[in-house]
């Protein structure tokens, strides 16, 4: 992250923020020490969407509810953690909670899920959707996204993307 952002993000986010923006962000992490590049930008932040292990790793700490507030603290105005086949976890300095499961699907290929929920949860933010139908958007375009070779195989329409969300086959 460092090498190709050299502050600049922070400005940008923090522009984007006096503007009246909604900030996203995801950002790769590895390593407790990324915790420096990624602190900085939290405050801009509306939705920090990391993996649960990109948060355990940025955390050094391995509770959801423990990760959540600790990225909280830092200022992000919400978190998201995306667990894979465990759903997702949403929480925000609100205190308002979400716990979705995932969709129950056969899964191909993982490659893009990430990317494919953070599409899914902002499109849910641009059609002016509620907080909890964009995780359920960002669920759904992510179990589509698994049934194929590639980030993109079987994702076709949001109308497709709307109909996995009303079957409502979600893991209990």
């Amino acid at each position: 992250m460092d090498l190709i952002d050299n502050g600049c993000t922070v400005e940008v986010m923090a522009e984007a923020k006096a503007r009246g923006c909604v900030t996203n962000l995801d950002a790769f992490a590895s390593t407790s020490e990324n915790l420096s590049l990624v602190a900085p930008l939290l405050p801009y932040t509306n939705y920090f969407m990391p993996s649960d292990e990109e948060a355990m790793a940025l955390s050094g700490l391995s509770d959801f509810e423990e990760i959540t507030q600790f990225l909280l603290d830092q200022r992000a105005g919400a978190v998201i953690l995306t667990l894979g086949e465990g759903g997702v976890i949403y929480r925000d300095k609100n205190a308002t909670r979400f716990d979705l499961p995932s969709f129950m699907i056969d899964v191909f290929c993982t490659c893009g899920c990430g990317d494919r929920f953070n599409t899914g949860f902002a499109s849910g933010l641009h059609l002016k959707k509620s907080t909890e139908d964009c995780l359920y958007l960002g669920e759904a375009s992510p179990a589509q996204n698994a049934l194929g070779l590639g980030s993109q195989a079987v994702v076709e329409s949001l109308d497709q993307t709307m109909n996995v969300i009303e079957t409502k086959n979600l893991r209990v």
